[in-house]
């Protein structure tokens, strides 16, 4: 929606687009502008901008899924403590029933990890050619800079790099939490070595 009077958008996620998209035109604009003529890494800057900018919408999209799903995990191992350490139900019907407890949690789970995988393949791809342009072109760059494109770019960028680091955070959450239900699994296996292997003890030494 557009207020008639001003002439700006009511919702602010959409400014926010459309300004971001306004800076990418821009950035490819000045690359045709400058046809013919060098800017060493100008058309680095602009393949960066190109890759990450959707990015950033995507990272925040799968940021939030992934919360989401650390709660969840976070509920489900809360409630299937017991299982884990609880002598009172059967050694087989506690692991089937903490396998199932999870099981339900690896459709989501899985999507989740292929969707992650493909952001951050794209991701690197961009970082990579961000990172490849020296930083006295940089300078120079945002130096011969008329109309602030050049610094525009580079305030996207830096947007999406403290995006992209607080998703990789949640990613290490979550696969800190992964690592505890296996844990838990390999803790009741090694249980059930040592009562074997105590029972064994037993019958020999009887």
């Amino acid at each position: 929606m557009r207020d008639t009077q001003g002439g700006r958008s009511d919702d602010p996620e959409r400014t926010a687009q459309e300004h971001q998209t306004h800076v990418a035109d821009k950035a490819a604009d000045e690359t045709e502008g400058h046809h013919g003529q060098h800017f060493a890494g100008l058309s680095e800057l602009t393949e960066s901008v190109d890759i990450l900018f959707p990015l950033t919408g995507e990272a925040l999209i799968l940021r939030r899924k992934l919360r989401a799903l650390i709660k969840k995990f976070r509920t489900t191992m809360r409630l299937a403590r017991p299982l884990v350490y609880a002598p009172f139900v059967a050694e087989a019907v506690r692991m089937s029933m903490l396998y199932e407890t999870f099981q339900t949690l690896m459709p989501e789970s899985e999507a989740l990890m292929r969707n992650l995988i493909e952001y951050l393949q794209k991701a690197t791809r961009g970082m990579q050619t961000y990172l490849g342009i020296r930083t006295s072109d940089l300078q120079d760059l945002i130096l011969k800079d008329i109309d602030g494109t050049i610094l525009e770019a580079t305030d996207i960028m830096d947007v999406f790099y403290r995006v992209h680091e607080k998703l990789e955070a949640d990613i290490d959450v979550y696969e800190d939490l992964v690592a505890d239900v296996q844990s838990w699994a390999g803790f009741r296996l090694e249980q059930i070595r040592t009562r074997a292997r105590d029972a064994a003890r037993l019958a020999m030494n009887g």
